[in-house]
């Protein structure tokens, strides 16, 4: 039987293998580039680059650099001022997008990281050719605009994002420590601090927006560093509102039918507090104390800080600098992660620390493969997103949990034919409560 076994391995590998060679032969005949090249339609080669690198199966060298060749004839294209449909420009955005999450999930020092970066980059270029083809020159007062709504989106903390309208709350987090809420980032606040506090947050694709028009400006004057800036910006916050459309359907405050009994049994007394006090429990160690303290930093200190990574922890890097910047902020995780959290649930009504005492504990249990999982493994095993987490998904089957921020909404779902599967969509700390449970009761 386990030589049976094997064989049939080794085949389906060699069965993958001869398809996305099959995959990648046809796209180089369409692609040729040889002295007599097959003509082709704009149309065309936006179908081919998207065969060629907008999936998640293993990209082979061949493929990439059909990709460039491609991204080559479709810019000759735009040269003739020949710009592609809504549904191609769809094609060519999730192709910026598939080799863009493909960049970030591998390590830095990974010697194709530059080249996919590179590819990613062109792929961003093609689109901000596209769109200035569509609208021309933008002006001066329209790109200030888009600044504007980049530096206050970058100046914000993701917990400000989530309940802008709290101005209790928020003054809350200007305290003396002694009261042990979350301060301010500095004794002094600047007219662009004041910016950033008094209007709406902006949207994944508000920002998205921004990112692309700025980087049609900087079409013009040459600067790679500016628009691959850009380019990251454009193609994070693309692929969230992308989730979001996904998950959308779900509507405000929605329980599905086989979620009911459960939702039922979490907001009474009883048998789910007992399973909340038990998932809290796992949390309870040091390693949990080192969660706590990066997951709060991670819902105050400013977006443009906090990044994203793939494991639980902060990086080293950007936990010295909010160290020096954010000492109160610091100073605040730290006392709270100490307190442990069960000590928190059972006595905190901060809604900040008892959301991230679930998180801790929910991550305690899943953040386990390797040495060192705390510090080195994929946050969650990928089952839990949050805006600055990239990772991995998790097989289809498996139950996962997403944060909504435009909606300050956690959706439990999973995934059944390429669809989302919602099983909770609820706001608030009552939204992580049924959906982090809800996780759990899967593991």
């Amino acid at each position: 039987m386990p030589k049976r076994s094997a064989d049939r391995d080794g085949h389906r590998r060699r069965t993958r293998r001869q398809h996305d060679d099959k995959s990648d032969s046809s796209c180089m005949e369409s692609c040729s580039t040889d002295d007599a090249p097959i003509r082709h339609t704009l149309h065309d080669d936006v179908v081919n680059l998207y065969k060629l690198i907008g999936h998640t199966r293993e990209l082979t060298i061949r493929a990439h650099v059909l990709a460039i060749r491609t991204l080559d004839s479709v810019r000759m294209h735009l040269a003739r001022r020949n710009v592609p449909d809504s549904k191609h420009s769809v094609l060519l955005l999730c192709s910026g997008t598939a080799i863009e999450r493909r960049r970030l999930l591998l390590d830095q020092a990974d010697e194709t990281s530059a080249d996919l970066l590179r590819t990613s980059v062109l792929v961003f270029v093609t689109i901000c050719m596209i769109e200035r083809t569509r609208r021309g020159a933008l002006g001066v007062d329209e790109l200030n605009r888009h600044r504007a709504t980049l530096r206050i989106f970058d100046g914000l903390s993701l917990w400000r994002r989530l309940v802008p309208d709290d101005d209790t709350h928020h003054r809350s987090y200007h305290v003396t420590k002694k009261q042990s809420e979350p301060p301010s980032t500095s004794s002094t606040h600047t007219a662009e601090d004041r910016d950033v506090t008094s209007v709406a947050p902006p949207t994944d694709s508000d920002v998205a927006f921004a990112s692309l028009c700025l980087g049609v400006a900087h079409l013009q004057d040459d600067s790679l560093e500016s628009v691959q800036k850009m380019s990251g910006s454009f193609y994070r916050h693309t692929a969230r509102q992308m989730a979001l459309s996904h998950l959308q359907g779900a509507g405000d405050n929605f329980l599905s039918l086989s979620s009911g009994v459960f939702c039922d049994s979490v907001s009474t007394e009883g048998s789910s507090e007992a399973d909340l006090r038990a998932l809290i429990s796992a949390g309870e160690s040091e390693a949990g104390q080192q969660v706590m303290r990066d997951m709060i930093l991670s819902f105050i200190l400013p977006s443009s800080l906090v990044g994203i990574r793939k494991t639980l922890l902060l990086p080293r890097a950007v936990a010295q600098r909010a160290t020096i910047e954010h000492t109160e902020m610091v100073q605040f995780a730290h006392e709270t992660a100490m307190e442990g959290v069960e000590w928190t649930w059972e006595h905190s009504k901060d809604p900040l620390k008892l959301m991230c005492a679930l998180m801790t504990s929910v991550a305690c249990l899943t953040t386990t493969e390797g040495e060192d999982p705390i510090r080195k493994a994929e946050a969650f095993a990928g089952r839990v997103q949050l805006p600055f987490l990239h990772t991995h998904a998790p097989p289809d089957k498996h139950q996962r949990v997403a944060l909504v921020p435009s909606l300050n909404q956690w959706v439990l779902f999973h995934i059944s034919n390429s669809e989302p599967v919602v099983h909770t969509a609820v706001e608030g700390l009552t939204g992580a409560r049924l959906a982090l449970l809800g996780l759990s009761k899967t593991l």
